[in-house]
């Protein structure tokens, strides 16, 4: 997995994760 990748995808996973909580 790229590094660049998972810096981005991070705050999004967490972003949707405050939504469905």
């Amino acid at each position: 997995m790229e590094l660049g990748r998972a810096i981005f995808l991070a705050p999004y996973l967490f972003f949707l994760l405050l939504l469905s909580a």
